[in-house]
């Protein structure tokens, strides 16, 4: 499976979800059973530290439907940092990898407080 770029906006102090089906090369959903899953958020694709995690999930009802899901809180994106920058979210099992989504990420800043 390619993986799939597709750009992000999260308003600070804003919940934020989303949910990523991760399917094969034939578009059927992978069966996600004993993967983990990571994200990163990086000012820059080279940067060695990311500045912060998406900390993805695995939901165990949908685990057979290859859906990763990213959720974040209010009060998570309250700390992010106003910016512009890259992500990736990675599923991973054994020596197994898989880049599923990237993309550019955007934290808008929140108006009111």
């Amino acid at each position: 499976m390619p993986s799939t770029r597709f750009d992000l906006n999260i308003t600070q102090g804003s919940s934020f979800e989303i949910s990523i089906i991760v399917d094969d090369d034939n578009g059927d959903p992978i069966n996600l059973t004993g993967h983990t899953s990571y994200g990163r958020v990086k000012f820059r694709y080279g940067d060695a530290d990311p500045i912060f995690y998406l900390a993805p999930t695995i939901p165990s009802a949908t685990v057979s439907e290859g859906i990763v899901k990213i959720a974040l809180t209010h009060a998570e994106t309250a700390t992010f940092p106003v910016f512009q920058g890259v992500y990736e979210v990675e599923v991973v099992k054994g020596d197994f990898g898989l880049k599923t989504i990237y993309g550019l990420i955007n934290v808008i800043p929140q108006v009111t407080t």
